[in-house]
């Protein structure tokens, strides 16, 4: 499959999709970049999703996320990933509050970030975070996660993600900021990724004695999500990353406190 980008959510076309908007209004629909078919909307789950008009350091905007999800229906969307047998993920994200669960949990079993899980065993994915506030990236099925070890994203820093899924080779890859790369072990789950719901801001499919609204749903912030065919090489990864803090003028934790202690 070409690595490409087949889709993208940037807070930053907000204001040409709906257009005149301002600080603290509620987004109800973000539709994609690429697709405008492609729309995520309020489920009427908590409070909608607020825009923030100036979020990032550079002054971009950001969409704010407070217990209050997302979703892409396939009832009337068509998920980016539907019949893909490797793809990549990325994203610009401020984490607000940790997810559940102890380091090394599946994703499923966190507070989902942007997730993709089914009830049941299929061909789906999914992000989340566990309660030390590491993000997780797993791909089923059979299910396997991987996660970016001793790195809390809670923080007022937002952070470059991406992750890829290579069902092919048999690789998964997770780059966090300037972290070293996580890689996954053993076998990874192939096969073409089925056409399920998304949730941006939220878990899936939760079991279903978990009902706490914040061991379900983000507290957080999303500047952009990109969804590419194919999973991204090593040196296409790092120029992502490397783009999207020049977009939104990001600092990785370790520069920050050097800034501060600069200052």
């Amino acid at each position: 499959v070409p690595r490409q980008l087949v889709e993208a959510l940037r807070a930053s076309s907000l204001p040409a999709q709906i257009g005149t908007i301002n600080n603290g209004d509620a987004i109800n629909n973000w539709l994609g970049d690429t697709n405008p078919a492609t729309v995520f909307s309020f489920t009427g789950t908590g409070s909608a999703p607020t825009y923030h008009s100036s979020a990032t350091p550079n002054g971009k905007p950001a969409v704010s996320f407070n217990l209050g999800p997302l979703l892409l229906s396939t009832n009337t969307s068509t998920s980016p990933f539907s019949g893909f047998t490797n793809f990549s993920l990325a994203m610009v994200f401020k984490a607000g509050g940790p997810g559940i669960g102890a380091p090394g949990t599946p994703w499923y079993n966190g507070v989902g970030v942007i997730d993709a899980d089914l009830p049941g065993a299929f061909n789906e994915w999914g992000t989340a975070l566990d309660a030390s506030g590491n993000f997780i990236f797993g791909v089923g099925n059979s299910d396997v996660s991987i996660y970016q070890a001793n790195y809390n994203l809670v923080s007022p820093l937002f952070h470059a993600i991406v992750a890829t899924w290579d069902g092919l080779n048999q690789q998964m890859r997770l780059y966090v900021d300037d972290k070293p790369l996580t890689t996954s072990t053993g076998t990874v789950p192939n096969g073409p990724r089925v056409n399920s719901n998304i949730m941006l801001g939220g878990t899936a499919s939760p079991p279903a004695a978990r009902t706490d609204p914040t061991q379900l749903y983000t507290i957080g912030e999303f500047a952009e999500v990109r969804f590419y065919s194919g999973a991204l090489n090593g040196t296409e990864a790092t120029n992502v990353l490397n783009s999207l803090q020049a977009t939104y003028g990001l600092l990785w934790p370790d520069q920050a406190l050097c800034n501060i202690t600069a200052a």
